[in-house]
């Protein structure tokens, strides 16, 4: 596997997430000081059209994730994006002229957001709290609450996981099932929920999730999980029983953020110590490239057709891209 990276930029602040607008010509990166940095993408070209800066509340909290809604009757050309920022506001931003549609601030006594999803009804929210919220799309009304509070866990008699006990820092729909999303962070377990119930119909055990560290395949049957801890690595589930086909620990040693599966064969990751984008085989979890960076890497995404993907981390914006030769090690900068 070949990279290159086709273009480049350099902020002087760290950029935790990314997200490409549906017909990619567009990508927004939230960064540490709350704002939102708006790119167009154009000819393998970025170019800077817009920050997003929503008014102060306070000391400047970093944006955590952002999803783009897809294009619609009211939103034409896809450029709504649902934010989550670590003072515990998702707000929707028309990121062409900068306006916020509509906002909604946690109610936690710990309201800091680290990781969203969106359904075609539903957002789904979590971080510091440790429990999931889940929010009417439309309206941003809040609709439900999952998981149990540290008080209330203390409280419980029963044995078993009921709930995170630590900090989550990603949320996954299922790509076809809407009602159950996934939820994982700092306790090693990645908790499966229908959000039309409190508690979680399953878990699974073992990966330390940092970020964006959870993607399916196309059909929903197959899990992948990154992890910050280099023991546990990339891990390929089966999501039917929840049981590992196959972890890639010994061969890559970083502690990875984040990880997207594509549509031909492969997985794409990244992560620090040492700094580097990873792809792997995703039948068997073989390292077939990597590339090393300047800086930690903290997002990945992958483009429509797997051929480039967007990678940011700490000062570090990039698009690279791929292509299907021996298995190689190339610098990226």
């Amino acid at each position: 596997m070949k990279f290159e990276v086709v273009a480049s930029l350099d902020h002087e602040l760290p950029c935790f997430t990314t997200a490409i607008r549906k017909d990619e010509k567009e990508i927004s990166v939230g960064r540490k000081d709350g704002t939102v940095a708006v790119y167009k993408l154009e000819d393998a070209t970025l170019s800077l059209s817009n920050i997003l800066e929503a008014p102060s509340t306070g000391l400047p909290m970093p944006v955590m994730d952002i999803k783009y809604l897809p294009p619609s009757a009211d939103n034409a050309l896809g450029n709504i994006a649902i934010c989550a920022d670590a003072s515990g506001f998702i707000r929707a931003w028309h990121t062409s002229s900068a306006q916020i549609l509509h906002s909604v601030q946690s109610r936690s006594k710990e309201p800091a957001f680290t990781c969203m999803d969106v359904s075609e009804t539903q957002i789904v929210a979590s971080g510091y709290d440790h429990l999931l919220h889940v929010y009417d799309l439309e309206t941003f009304k809040p609709q439900q609450t999952l998981g149990m509070t540290t008080a209330e866990l203390g409280a419980m008699s029963e044995e078993g996981i009921i709930s995170h006990t630590n900090r989550v820092f990603s949320c996954l729909f299922h790509p076809t099932e809407r009602n159950i999303v996934l939820s994982g962070g700092w306790d090693r377990t990645v908790m499966v929920w229908d959000t039309r119930q409190q508690n979680p119909v399953s878990h699974l055990s073992g990966p330390y999730i940092a970020g964006d560290a959870m993607s399916f395949d196309a059909s929903g049957d197959k899990l992948y999980t990154a992890s910050y801890d280099p023991h546990t690595g990339l891990e390929c589930w089966d999501f039917r029983n929840l049981t590992s086909a196959w972890r890639s620990s010994g061969d890559q040693e970083t502690h990875l953020y984040s990880c997207k599966a594509s549509n031909h064969g492969y997985v794409v990751c990244c992560g620090s110590q040492p700094n580097q984008t990873l792809v792997v085989e995703e039948t068997n979890g073989k390292v077939i490239g990597r590339a090393p960076f300047e800086h930690a890497l903290f997002d990945i995404k992958l483009l429509r057709d797997d051929s480039h993907f967007i990678v940011t981390g700490d000062q570090t914006l990039s698009l690279v891209s791929l292509s299907t030769t021996a298995a190689t090690t190339s610098s990226a900068q």
